[in-house]
């Protein structure tokens, strides 16, 4: 380990890791695994697997994720009005997931009272 000391590390690991950085159309938490993709549908789901989307209504039979939804017709689609009802809960954005790291602490600074890194895929370990 970089800058280390002869002591060794014990590698217990110290909190959760941080989540690592995804691409914007990956799951953002274990909790979403389920839930659906942008053009799958999902009025079972009732959620979103993407970060800072809903599953908005169209009609008792179908219904979507997207960011944002305006009731009526939308353009390029099949001329059907959306209720744009929210079913379920928005998907947490990548930004809310990251902010809730912000007291936990940089490459290191030690993390052996905050338990936690903000650097995205960091976990905090022990050294003995």
């Amino acid at each position: 380990h970089e800058n280390d000391d002869d002591t060794p590390w014990s590698c217990k690991q110290l909190g959760e890791r941080t989540p690592a950085q995804e691409a914007p159309e990956e799951t953002i938490d274990a909790g979403h695994v389920d839930c659906s993709n942008p053009g799958e549908g999902c009025g079972s789901s009732k959620c979103c697997k993407v970060a800072g989307m809903a599953c908005f209504e169209k009609t008792e039979y179908w219904a979507d994720c997207m960011e944002t939804c305006t009731p009526g017709v939308h353009e390029n689609d099949d001329g059907k009005p959306w209720t744009c009802k929210e079913l379920g809960e928005r998907t947490p954005s990548q930004e809310a997931t990251e902010s809730s790291y912000e007291d936990c602490s940089n490459p290191g600074d030690g993390c052996g009272s905050t338990k936690c890194c903000k650097v995205p895929g960091m976990a905090c370990f022990e050294k003995t």
